[in-house]
């Protein structure tokens, strides 16, 4: 594998195997941001939340909510307060591109993309190993058919 070395966000050089180590924990990522999606907990987040008002708010788990949270904030999608409790906030692009009554919006947009990227993803073995009708269908579609970047 010979790929160039990203550098680590202050600048150390990274791994030469990080990206698939990304890679492996962007199943856990995307599924965080799901739930913050679905479950409404996200537009919560506008206004500052401790892991103890969220939980109980949702009817969820406090300590897991509190890792939840973690997860999110390391993912950059919230600020954390210096402060005990500690409490959450979305950051200023969540707030902008994934909160539900904001005017760019773009929470329904992504969740979609993440269904129809594991759905291709599905075939994607029957479709290599066994040709356009390796998905199981009488479809004769090629692999993909647009852009994965767009």
């Amino acid at each position: 594998m010979n790929t160039p070395r990203r550098e680590s966000p202050n600048h150390t050089p990274s791994h030469a195997l990080q990206p698939l180590w990304d890679l492996a924990a962007a199943q856990v990522q995307a599924e965080a941001l799901v739930l913050a999606l679905e479950s409404g907990a996200l537009d919560r987040l506008a206004t500052p939340q401790t892991p103890a008002e969220l939980a109980l708010a949702q009817g969820w788990n406090e300590a897991n909510t509190s890792h939840w949270l973690e997860l999110l904030w390391s993912m950059g999608l919230l600020r954390r307060g210096q402060h005990e409790p500690v409490s959450y906030l979305l950051a200023t692009d969540a707030l902008r591109y994934l909160h539900s009554a904001s005017p760019e919006s773009c929470g329904a947009a992504w969740l979609f993309r993440l269904r129809s990227l594991s759905h291709s993803a599905t075939l994607l073995r029957g479709l290599v190993e066994h040709g356009p009708a390796g998905d199981g269908s009488a479809c004769s579609a090629p692999l993909t058919t647009g852009n994965a970047e767009g």
